[in-house]
């Protein structure tokens, strides 16, 4: 797909989200695709050759779910980031947060650092399983798509106090644990998709532990 049809389907994506995108913002969201088109060529990121799903699936649900927080976020940590999503299109949205993409394949690493330095959107990469980092205490929110976290890093994350954002389907991955639920929305688009945040919840983990 040439510049200018990607352009025109990211700004009608757009209005059929109701995400207004600054200029800055398209420019920023084309060159994150050309990017990642180029790079799935040589290593497996997306099973998704449709730019069309690619926008209206991925990119866009990253950015309703930076839309859809209900409090104020000064670092957000992706974790398992792969491809970017939705860390990427988060930062996107929101350029002056700090962003932490945590990817534990090295090549994917790669491509997110490049992702950054092209975009020229500050952030840091860290080639690392999510259990193994100790990040947690300077981030407010964690977000994951299409990975199933560990106890482990759970357990890390409950202990840290940390806002958990995950985009999956209809049964939450979190579903019986010491989780509060604070924010449940459906994609717009699609019929088993949903944005969930999450915050510890202190209560229920006292009770399950007598």
């Amino acid at each position: 797909m040439k510049n200018e049809n990607l352009k025109s389907l990211i700004t009608c994506t757009g209005e059929d989200y109701g995400i207004d995108l600054s200029a800055e913002q398209v420019s920023r969201s084309i060159s994150y695709i050309l990017l990642l088109r180029r790079w799935n060529r040589r290593i497996s990121l997306t099973s998704v050759r449709d730019d069309a799903e690619l926008v209206r699936y991925h990119l866009f649900e990253g950015f309703l779910a930076e839309k859809k927080i209900p409090f104020p976020v000064k670092r957000i940590a992706d974790i398992g980031s792969g491809a970017g999503f939705p860390g990427i299109p988060m930062h996107i949205l929101n350029p002056g947060r700090e962003t932490i993409l945590i990817e534990k394949n090295l090549k994917k690493a790669t491509f997110l650092s490049a992702v950054l330095r092209e975009l020229s959107l500050p952030g840091e990469v860290i080639n690392t399983f999510s259990e193994q980092t100790d990040t947690w205490n300077r981030v407010d929110l964690a977000t994951v798509r299409a990975l199933k976290l560990s106890d482990q890093t759970l357990d890390n994350l409950f202990g840290a106090g940390v806002h958990l954002l995950i985009l999956e389907g209809e049964t939450s991955q979190l579903s019986g644990k010491p989780w509060k639920i604070i924010l449940e929305e459906k994609n717009p688009f699609s019929d088993n998709r949903f944005i969930r945040i999450f915050q510890p919840d202190v209560s229920r983990e006292t009770i399950r532990k007598e």
